[in-house]
């Protein structure tokens, strides 16, 4: 998979891919080496499928069947108590 790119301010940013290997490495960098392998390991497995599921749940608390996703209103407001409108 090709890489994402974007900047920010001026500076290049860049997003890939890290196998089990790099992504502990750059971890144990800042961190314990053994505890470093545990994240580097759930993002192995999240890759490889482990979180690959669905549910009902949205159908069960929307009613919705479809899978078409409904327009969400606009706030025009900043305050945390603002209304959809």
């Amino acid at each position: 998979m090709k890489p994402l790119s974007a900047t920010a301010g001026s500076r290049p940013v860049i997003h890939g891919s890290l196998g089990f290997d790099q992504l502990r490495d750059r971890l144990a960098a800042g961190l314990p080496e053994e505890f470093a392998a545990l994240p580097a390991g759930l993002d192995l497995s999240i890759a490889e499928g482990a979180e690959d599921r669905t549910t009902d749940t949205v159908e069960r608390v929307t009613g919705r069947t479809d899978g078409a996703p409904r327009r969400a209103g606009r706030c025009t407001s900043r305050s945390p108590n603002a209304t959809l409108r």
